[in-house]
């Protein structure tokens, strides 16, 4: 059974009605917010005792018939002060209706104000209403309802984890599609479905390989890239030299006489079964301060002989006694010689037990 509704009670009364009630208040000028008009349910001129006669309008209603407070205690104003209470009859699109227009000396703050009519002929459930002055100002309520849709229960989709290419990816995909779309079914490539397969499958690709590369890079054991190497030594406050060409030992035999070998000539190493290492021979200090561009070899077994800029030392060692110089070796080292001794010294790969000589330059 439906409960008892008052206000249908109220405006289904038998004619003519005897109580009327406030159906709303409304500020006339939001800007201005001093002039406020109340509108009932009922117009109160036509109650069997009118509150006002309809060709007395418009005219002064009876002092003491409204009054305002502010339901919080105000901010700044808990009562307006009431200048001015007028019976008027208002056009609307409705047709016209009595309206008690009242005009207050400042008008309320922010907070929510009530209005009260006293009156025997207004009903005591309708005889007040709450409002605010600053209704018409802007803002950003909404005074709709807001609908909370309830997520559905969709099933966790299966995710094959060992999917890392284009194949795995696109076959993971067409199964998905499978298992939720059963009535799709076409699956030649110019349909937008398999199209869009194809992109994400391809996407999924690349990710996967960036992936594997982003892997491989963060480790030392595994990284193939030199400036990730020198990032993960930084790691550890270390700053790796930038390197250089790689270097070797070269064992040289001349005939008797001499010869000359020119900077750039290239050498081998011969390995099995792999192509071999080839060597280029460099330009030497002395060479670069003679404005030479060849290196001159004794007519000696040199042991130990690096042939790049920064040498600075050389082990030699002759063929036969008396060969060369007044000391009985041969030995033609550039300029700037600082000194130049006989020493029983090896080199890292040892010529012999025989005598040898040590010959140092400056840079």
């Amino acid at each position: 059974m439906a409960g008892f509704d008052r206000r249908a009670a109220l405006c289904e009364q038998p004619a003519p009605p005897r109580v009327t009630g406030i159906d709303f208040v409304q500020v006339v000028d939001p800007h201005d917010q001093h002039v406020l008009q109340v509108f009932f349910l009922i117009d109160p001129d036509t109650l069997a005792a009118p509150m006002v006669a309809a060709a007395a309008m418009p005219t002064g209603a009876a002092p003491g018939l409204v009054s305002i407070v502010s339901t919080s205690g105000g901010e700044s104003i808990v009562s307006p002060h009431i200048v001015r209470q007028t019976w008027e009859s208002q056009a609307t699109p409705a047709g016209p209706r009595t309206v008690l227009e009242i005009e207050v000396a400042e008008p309320g703050d922010f907070s929510m104000y009530r209005l009260t009519i006293n009156d025997a002929r207004v009903d005591r459930w309708f005889n007040d209403v709450a409002f605010s002055f600053k209704q018409g100002c802007p803002s950003d309520l909404d005074c709709e309802p807001t609908s909370e849709c309830p997520e559905e229960d969709m099933p966790e989709p299966r995710i094959d984890y060992l999917a890392r290419d284009f194949t795995s990816f696109n076959n993971a995909l067409l199964d998905f599609g499978a298992e939720n779309w059963p009535q799709w079914r076409e699956r030649i490539p110019a349909d937008a479905g398999v199209m869009l397969m194809e992109v994400f499958s391809a996407l999924g690709d690349e990710f996967s390989y960036i992936q594997d590369r982003y892997a491989r890079e963060a480790y030392l054991a595994t990284a193939t890239e030199g400036r990730s190497r020198r990032g993960l030594a930084r790691l550890v406050d270390y700053r790796p030299d930038p390197g250089r060409s790689a270097s070797t030992l070269l064992a040289v035999t001349v005939a008797a006489g001499g010869a000359f070998a020119t900077a750039g000539l290239r050498v081998w190493a011969l390995r099995e079964s792999t192509p071999p290492i080839v060597f280029e021979l460099g330009t030497s200090v002395a060479d670069r301060l003679a404005g030479r561009h060849y290196w001159p070899i004794c007519a000696a077994m040199c042991r130990c002989w690096r042939s790049f800029r920064r040498l600075t030392r050389m082990w030699i060692r002759p063929i036969r006694a008396g060969t060369g110089s007044a000391n009985g070796w041969h030995c033609d080292p550039p300029r700037r010689i600082r000194r130049c001794r006989r020493a029983a010294g090896l080199c890292a790969s040892p010529p012999s037990s025989r005598r040898t000589t040590r010959c140092f330059w400056s840079m």
